[in-house]
């Protein structure tokens, strides 16, 4: 009998309130929508990152008369750099194999060389230290001024660029994070009390009607709740699919949606304290 008197308070409750719960989980749903697309967004770019530093290198091209001392030089210091993971001297005939495993499209034109048509380098690999700072285009400038360096090139621009945009996510993430605290915690806090106002009466006489005052808080919290759980299964839904096509992890989304979970938890907790 108790149990159906705590889901009959529930009914009426969301009755009672309903126009104040449906802009509540208006409210839910865009809060959610904003934050688990900026969520997915940063966690595909990350992949995307990581998947684009993989294949990128610096080349150091050398001219055919480069004395090796010059060459052996140039690799020492670039081996001792904390930025650079790998450092590998690649021959005119190594470079020759290497062009024709990495463009194996092309590798027939090949034949018409007696000789390798390509440079002598040194090619770098750099780990995620070089990112965040301009080392990466200071260090291409820096080796291109040596004698007997024809030229110096390198293929992270992508990650840079990548890496950027993940940056500016944060920053733009952080602050309309912000932004929503300090609108969101007095709104959500104004609909609670507003909420538990229309049913404060009800909280003093329960006891006198045989009911525990305990439950009745429970059945507060638990409508309170509603919406936004409602709401996460649609999100859950939604963003799913999409994890499922940019094959990255959905888990960011459920701790995203457990934080909103947990927040509104602590409103209801708090209005029903004062």
């Amino acid at each position: 009998m108790k149990i159906r008197f705590y889901l009959e308070e529930l009914i009426h409750i969301f009755k009672k309130s309903i126009s104040d719960f449906i802009f509540l989980a208006v409210i839910y749903f865009l809060t959610l929508l904003i934050f688990s697309t900026l969520t997915q967004f940063y966690v595909y770019l990350s992949g995307l990152q990581n998947e684009s530093f993989k294949v990128s290198f610096m080349k150091i091209f050398f001219e055919d008369e480069a004395p090796p001392e010059v060459i052996n030089t140039i690799k020492v210091y670039a081996e001792c750099l904390p930025a650079v993971d790998k450092v590998v001297y690649v021959s005119k005939e190594m470079a020759k194999v290497e062009f024709a495993e990495r463009f194996p499209k092309y590798s027939g034109l090949l034949s018409i060389f007696q000789k390798s048509p390509f440079p002598q380098n040194i090619e770098l690999r750099f780990n995620e230290k070089s990112l965040g700072n301009h080392l990466i285009n200071d260090l291409t400038d820096f080796f291109s001024r040596f004698p007997f360096v024809s030229n110096v090139q390198h293929n992270y621009t992508s990650a840079l660029q990548i890496y950027r945009l993940r940056k500016s996510i944060i920053l733009v993430g952080f602050w309309i994070f912000v932004s929503f605290l300090i609108l969101y915690i007095p709104l959500n806090l104004s609909f609670m009390r507003s909420i538990f106002a229309r049913e404060k009466k009800l909280f003093d006489l329960v006891e006198y009607l045989g009911y525990e005052k305990r439950g009745l808080e429970i059945t507060f919290v638990v409508a309170s709740a509603i919406p936004l759980v409602l709401v996460s299964f649609i999100i859950l839904a939604v963003f799913n699919q999409i994890a499922k096509m940019l094959h990255i992890p959905f888990y960011p989304v459920y701790l995203l949606l457990l934080f909103f979970l947990l927040l509104q938890l602590i409103f209801s907790v708090d209005v029903l304290e004062k």
